[in-house]
């Protein structure tokens, strides 16, 4: 009887262990790799990392160190469009505005690449570009005078310089003009009173001779002034309004601009007239006509580009001497070139 109970209390224990066996063996094996959602490459039991960074209190600066994480070396050089939206927001930063505006103070308001110079298809244009109707009236007529002169008698040009004056030159510099493949020759000048055996100085200053050719100091050998009397007109200066009655002519023989007509913007231009603010030369071939000009009605826009960029990336962040006035279609031309990073 002992015997029977000891084999059937055998069989009861050996039953529940093999039930045990088998309900263990149903249970998947644990794996130390998460279950990842293709769609976000992210544990399914975890939140993105994206959303992390939107949930936590410090959100901006959060999402700065992701960036600067995944940020990639700063170039050396770059080529530029102006078309990046996250720029064009810095560009009306005051501190930009503030130092585009002093850059364009310090270059006089004129591209220093064309010098604010515009071809005329015809002296007509003139009146395009002008800000007083009547200035350009005498300046086209001015024109057409010494335009027929030059054509038609060029015997006496030398006569009509200055009285009892000669010019000693001495070369300053010459801007190349691209856009137009013509030379902005640049003088310093001494105006000497002659007589037998003295000389004075009467007049110092900077005179410009548009050319097709980069002239040298042997290429001029003679340059002459004509003051021209003509009926009172208005002029603009920086604070008011001004009457002036006097335009001038220079002559340079021999120059050419290959019979093209320019109108250019100068600062500080002698004429021994005090016009109290800026000129403009018109130039064809050998002679200019020299007028008071305050403002160039340009259809170009000035604007200041950079010679160089900051790696802080902030257009602000440089020094005034790393950028330039220049006007719009020669800002183009020069985001077109690689522009270091510094």
């Amino acid at each position: 009887m002992i015997f029977v109970l000891l084999v059937l209390l055998l069989f009861i224990v050996g039953y529940v262990v093999i039930t045990k066996k088998k309900s263990k063996s149903n249970v998947p094996p644990q794996s130390s790799t998460p279950v990842v959602d293709a769609k976000v490459n992210a544990p399914v039991n975890e939140p993105c990392i994206d959303d992390k960074i939107a949930e936590s209190p410090n959100n901006a600066a959060t999402q700065t160190e992701a960036a600067d994480i995944v940020k990639e070396p700063v170039p050396s050089s770059v080529i530029t469009s102006g078309e990046n939206e996250y720029y064009k927001e810095l560009l009306l930063d005051s501190k930009w505005i503030q130092k585009r505006d002093n850059r364009k103070r310090i270059d006089h308001y004129v591209c220093q690449n064309c010098y604010n110079t515009i071809k005329l298809n015809d002296i007509n244009e003139v009146s395009k570009y002008v800000d007083f109707p009547e200035v350009a009236d005498i300046v086209i007529s001015a024109f057409n005078k010494e335009n027929s002169l030059q054509q038609n008698d060029d015997k006496s040009l030398e006569e009509q310089s200055l009285d009892g004056y000669k010019l000693y030159k001495v070369k300053e510099m010459t801007k190349y003009i691209p856009k137009y493949n013509i030379y902005l020759n640049n003088y310093h000048l001494g105006l000497f009173s002659c007589s037998q055996d003295w000389k004075t100085i009467a007049l110092a200053g900077h005179i410009n001779i548009i050319s097709s050719k980069n002239l040298s100091d042997n290429d001029v050998n003679w340059v002459g002034f004509k003051s021209i009397k003509c009926k009172p007109f208005k002029t603009k200066t920086k604070n008011e309004y001004k009457d002036c009655d006097t335009i001038f002519i220079q002559y340079m023989k021999g120059n050419t601009t290959n019979d093209a007509i320019y109108l250019t913007y100068c600062f500080g231009y002698i004429t021994g007239v005090d016009y109290n603010q800026g000129v403009a030369m018109l130039t064809k071939n050998d002679f200019a006509i020299i007028f008071p000009l305050y403002k160039l009605n340009s259809p170009e826009t000035l604007e200041v580009h950079h010679k160089k960029y900051s790696r802080s990336h902030l257009p602000w962040d440089v020094k005034d001497e790393d950028l330039i006035t220049l006007c719009h279609s020669c800002h183009m031309e020069a985001n077109k070139k690689a522009i270091p990073v510094e």
